[in-house]
């Protein structure tokens, strides 16, 4: 397979991948600024692998974030009175 395939091959994966994580194209544009400061046709075959894997990185990031924010909600805040006097919070 030439260069040429496999950096189109790793691009499609990429896009994939986008789509999966519901991440956009201005997403992608800034990891690449952030990690390569190149244009996105600049990039070698090397890097569209490390690009792939700051995707996934950065999809994780955000999970753990929605997740944080998930399990601190406080209209589920919910404790008796004499359960906060007695420090019984847990």
């Amino acid at each position: 397979m030439t260069r040429k395939l496999k950096r189109k091959k790793r691009w499609d994966e990429i896009h994939a991948k986008l789509q999966q994580y519901g991440m956009t194209k201005d997403d992608l544009k800034q990891l690449i600024v952030k990690h390569f400061n190149k244009k996105p046709n600049e990039l070698t075959l090397q890097q569209l692998v490390a690009l792939s894997k700051f995707i996934d990185m950065e999809h994780q990031t955000r999970q753990s974030a929605v997740q944080k924010q998930e399990s601190f909600d406080p209209e589920n805040l919910q404790f008796s009175f004499d359960e906060f006097e007695q420090g019984n919070l847990d």
